[in-house]
């Protein structure tokens, strides 16, 4: 049996695989760095990787969905701040 596999079918799987692990690489560094938590590390990856809305995260972390952007809204702040303040552009 023959499969014909596509050079970007190739290309884009392993794209998406290290856009995914410096996703990961990145919000771990920030964590460790305490500049969000666990739970705001969830809310921004299940967000900007996985695309669930507020409203799908709210209801795997058994939470409102008030408090989902709340928790996105204070850790793209946050982000932001350190990211500004360790350029020197603050």
């Amino acid at each position: 049996m023959i499969v014909e596999v596509e050079l970007d079918d190739v290309f884009k799987s392993s794209t998406d695989e290290y856009t995914e692990i410096e996703f990961k690489m990145f919000l771990n560094e920030i964590k460790n760095k305490r500049i969000i938590n666990e739970k705001q590390s969830y809310v921004l990856f299940a967000k900007y990787f996985n695309l669930n809305t507020d409203q799908e995260i709210a209801y795997e972390l058994e939470i409102s969905r008030q408090a989902v952007n709340k928790m996105h809204r204070l850790a793209i702040k946050n982000i932001r701040e350190y990211l500004y303040s360790s350029k020197g552009v603050c």
